[in-house]
Parts: C-alpha cells; sequence; structure tokens
C-alpha cells in the first residue's frame, strides 16, 4: 500500500557525509529538506578509517575556490587526536615517512551533528525507511517511492533528487548513472577498533603486501588515548586461493614483523566491513532533476582511499547548486561543472597513481623496489594526488625494470 504523497524542494537519499553536508546546506539555505536513511540512526556504522588531511594539507590537494568548505573546517571540532606524519612500511620491512599534518576524527559524531543541524533548521529525517525506486516521468524524477521498516510505503516527491547511497547507489542505478565495478575498481575493506596500542599515537602506518593488504594497503589509525582504527582492504584479482579479506586482517594483527608487536596487547572493540570505490569519478553525475554526491558519484581520491574530504565539499557545492537552481538562478549541471572544476584534477591523478600502483602491486618485491627508489620529494607530491614529471615520462619503463 503506498500512502499519500508528501512534496519537498529537495529528497536525500542516504544520511552518510555527502547526504548530511547536502541537508545542512540546503536546510541552512530555507529549502524544504527531507533525508532518508535505511539505518537506525545516521552513521549507525563507521565505514572508514576516520583519518582526515589538516586544512592545510587538504588545500595543498584540493584547490580553495569558492564557499565550499565551510563544513570541512567544523570537523577538526570532532578530532580524537592529532597526527603529524604517514609511515609507508614495504612489504619486507623498509619504511618510508611524509610528513603530513592530519587529525582523526569521531565520524558517527561529525555527521551526527551535521544531520541534527539540518534537523534543527527544519530538515525531516525518516531513519530505518529504505529507498524502493524511483518514481520517474517524463521531465525527470517525480518522487522517490520509501518503505519505512514495518510499515507502508511512501512517495515523497521532490523537485530535486540527491543520491548519496554509497558505491551501489539505487539512485544512481536507477537514473541511468550507474557504472558496473569491476573487480580492481572495488576494494573491500575490515576494520577493527581495537584499544591498549603500544606504538606512537602521531603516526598514521599504512603497510602494504600481498600476505596482509592484497591489491590495497593495511593500516594502523590512532584515535587518541591507546584506541586505534586497524583495518586492511584487498580486491579480488590479488587475493590467493583460499585466502580471505578476515584471514588478511587476523595475519596482519598476529603475524607482520612491525605490526603485530604494536598490537601485541591490544583487544578488539568493534568492527566494521565496507566497499570503496576506486575506480575514479562517475562520467555523468547529474541527470535531469537527479545529483549523485559521495561514494554514490565515485568522488574519491582512489590511491589512499579518501573519500570524506571529497564527499562534504561535494555536498555544499550540491546544497548551493541546488538552491539556486530552484531560484532560477543557475542550471543544475552547474553542479558537476563546479565540482569537477575543483576536484578532479586530484581524483584523477589518484586514479592514474592507482593504476601504475595495479603494475606493481602483484609482486612484493617490485613493490619493495620501487618504494627503495622514488626520491622522498616524489613520494610527499604522490601522497597529495600530484603526479611528479618524471613519474609519468618514466613510469612505463620504472614499472618494467622493477
Amino acid at each position: 500500500m503506498v500512502r499519500n504523497d508528501s512534496f519537498y524542494d529537495v529528497v536525500i537519499v542516504g544520511a552518510g557525509p555527502a547526504g548530511a553536508a547536502v541537508a545542512f546546506t540546503t536546510a541552512k539555505l530555507g529549502l524544504k529538506t527531507v533525508i532518508v536513511e535505511q539505518m537506525p540512526e545516521p552513521e549507525h556504522r563507521v565505514r572508514c578509517g576516520e583519518f582526515m588531511p589538516g586544512l592545510e594539507e587538504i588545500f595543498r590537494i584540493i584547490p580553495e575556490k569558492g564557499d565550499f568548505f565551510s563544513l570541512l573546517l567544523e570537523s577538526e571540532r570532532f578530532s580524537t587526536n592529532i597526527t603529524r606524519e604517514i609511515s609507508l612500511v614495504s612489504p619486507f620491512g623498509y619504511e618510508r615517512r611524509v610528513n603530513f599534518g592530519a587529525y582523526v576524527i569521531d565520524r558517527r559524531r561529525y555527521v551526527q551533528w551535521m544531520v541534527g543541524k539540518a534537523v534543527d533548521m527544519g530538515a525531516e529525517l525518516l531513519l530505518n525507511t529504505r529507498c524502493v525506486q524511483l518514481e520517474i516521468g517524463g521531465e525527470g524524477v517525480r518522487g522517490v517511492v520509501v518503505k519505512r521498516k514495518g510499515g507502508d510505503q511512501k512517495v515523497l516527491k521532490g523537485n530535486v533528487i540527491v543520491g548519496a547511497d554509497g558505491a551501489d547507489s539505487s539512485v544512481a542505478k536507477q537514473g541511468s548513472m550507474f557504472r558496473s565495478y569491476g573487480d580492481l575498481d572495488l576494494v573491500t575493506t575490515r576494520q577493527y577498533v581495537m584499544e591498549n596500542f603500544l606504538g606512537d599515537e602521531d603516526v598514521c602506518r599504512m603497510y602494504i603486501g600481498q600476505d596482509y593488504s592484497p591489491g590495497a594497503y593495511a593500516w594502523i589509525i590512532p584515535k587518541g588515548e591507546g584506541t586505534i582504527n586497524v583495518g586492511t582492504g584487498i580486491r579480488k584479482p590479488y587475493l590467493r586461493s583460499g585466502d580471505t579479506l578476515r584471514g588478511c586482517l587476523q595475519r596482519f594483527i598476529k603475524d607482520h614483523p612491525q605490526a603485530s608487536n604494536l598490537l601485541k596487547d591490544a583487544t578488539v572493540k568493534g568492527v566494521i566491513s565496507a566497499h570503496v570505490p576506486v575506480g575514479g569519478s562517475l562520467e555523468k553525475t547529474f541527470w535531469k532533476n537527479v545529483l549523485l554526491v559521495g561514494d554514490a558519484a565515485g568522488q574519491v581520491i582512489v590511491h589512499v582511499g579518501a573519500g570524506m574530504p571529497p564527499a562534504i565539499i561535494a555536498g555544499e557545492i550540491a546544497g548551493q547548486t541546488i538552491t539556486k537552481y530552484l531560484e532560477g538562478n543557475t542550471p543544475l549541471s552547474d553542479y558537476e561543472k563546479i565540482w569537477k572544476s575543483i576536484m578532479q584534477k586530484p581524483i584523477k591523478n589518484g586514479l592514474y597513481i592507482r593504476k601504475l600502483w595495479d603494475k606493481i602491486a602483484h609482486n612484493d618485491k617490485k613493490a619493495e623496489k620501487f618504494l627503495k627508489i622514488i626520491r622522498q620529494g616524489m613520494l610527499e607530491k604522490m601522497i597529495r594526488a600530484k603526479i611528479p614529471i618524471t613519474v609519468r615520462l618514466f613510469a612505463p619503463i620504472i614499472t618494467k625494470i622493477l
């Protein structure tokens, strides 16, 4: 049974970082906003390492253009720890360090703050409610058919529909924008929250190697006061026969020559799993009156799996563009033009670096050599999604001779 329609300026599917940023912005600007979230609360399961580059680092990676960074400025309020370095550890224990200012945030509190503020400013929040289908008409999408757990279906009609529902976006699929992800373009992750960490808490550690993180990397991200996020990612083409994601993470914790010493007294407090799209942004992130934001749009700097800053920036861009569109001042397609002018270059560079790494990652000895021969300045640039001219010119030669 479908109940009576409700009408909104904007209907947002998904209350993660991207959807929360859109909702905050549209509610602040006076639009009638509704957020649809299938879980019992926003960020019911935190699906990332919660590592957030400091603002100075963000502006090195993503150029500061326009007034789209206010919510990123707020994120520092929710930090639980500050880190100053990134440590990259090779398959055989060779370590490189890069100065990189960042903080680790309480992502649940941050996202729930954005959603809570949106509600305070008039937005509606429908929890335990999933998107069943889009109601498509000649001029675009008239509304979203939703169903609350244990309840009836309902149509939420809106002028603009926003898909902020992750890599497997149902909005993208029904709005003719979805791209199927090949096995190389999707990282599956598993992460433990652990206590009683013994290492330095001002270093974010990343580990590569077929035994622990085939096709991706493992990490130790200190949240402060002895609590850490410990996880690993895999891509199927690199996973050895009989191996599993859980097995890789357990082996990393128990057997890694360096990490196991840091983790020997650590105990598991919680566990999450997630999928991270690493195939670059979608070619089209708007269709008629539908926008895609965050992972649904592939807005991830893929070589390091950084999705939260782009999602929040894109959310602000979407919210401002929707408002101007409904006021008759700009076409909705400006959303795509603006976000690409700001973020497309680092996203494309990240994909280039990921594909370069793909030619090395299957062989631990090659990965070891690469980390040893690359110059410090080049490594620092690549961490920040910049491609040194030497790497671009000689990448084919480098990957062949390793």
